[in-house]
């Protein structure tokens, strides 16, 4: 083969490196994805209403070098015996002010959070109870038709620290990184104050039913 024809072989193979280069690091959408939860805890936030609590400790991440924007997220919470509710009320903090969950945009670094979901006021009231729990985690993300499933994970309160539970106390679940099961223990702690914002969102859901307009937080009658 003559130098010119290798040339040309080289300068070929040098374009599709690149091309493919290009591709994998800003043609590809990726998609989003979690880190497993090394905190998981079970509460009641009281305010405005007493409402049952899901806290998760995770990193979002994108595959791609594009990051993905999180319209909304919810966890879809499974008991053994069959019972089922939806998480809906979403908040998220990195350490210091809790704001309402949206327009979050985790990049391939990835964004850590503390996220806290809330039982909707449409449900009925939800009390833990002893027996195996699964948390699938969802999120909405912008471009995609539908929701997107993350992850699911299975944490097992004991009979004692479902009592604990059902007197509004809390159970904390901490990852193991020896055989990577939760181990969960009560948190006799008192919840913190839900703040007003996310406050407003399930008042906001309260008068949908009862066709009032909340404002500033208060709840105007007809």
């Amino acid at each position: 083969m003559s130098g010119a024809a290798v040339g040309i072989v080289l300068s070929i193979l040098s374009f599709v490196v690149s091309a493919l280069t290009f591709w994998l690091n800003w043609g590809r959408r990726g998609r989003l994805a979690m880190t497993r939860p090394n905190v998981i805890f079970f509460g009641v936030h009281m305010q405005p209403f007493p409402r049952a609590k899901v806290f998760l400790r995770m990193l979002l991440y994108s595959t791609a070098a594009q990051g993905q924007v999180v319209e909304a997220m919810y966890v879809n919470l499974r008991h053994a015996r069959g019972l089922q509710r939806t998480f809906s009320v979403w908040g998220y903090d990195e350490g210091s002010k809790l704001v309402p969950g949206s327009g979050l945009y985790p990049s391939r670094t990835g964004v850590a959070a503390n996220d806290h979901f809330v039982q909707s006021t449409d449900d009925l009231p939800f009390i833990f109870d002893e027996g195996v729990f699964d948390l699938e985690i969802v999120a909405r993300v912008v471009g995609r038709r539908k929701p997107l499933k993350l992850s699911t994970v299975r944490v097992d309160p004991s009979a004692a620290n479902a009592h604990a539970l059902s007197k509004r106390d809390g159970e904390l679940f901490e990852l193991s990184p020896e055989d990577g099961e939760y181990r969960g223990h009560v948190n006799s702690d008192r919840p913190l104050p839900m703040p007003k914002s996310l406050q407003l969102a399930l008042l906001q859901s309260v008068a949908g039913r009862l066709g009032e307009v909340p404002r500033n937080g208060r709840s105007q009658g007809r």
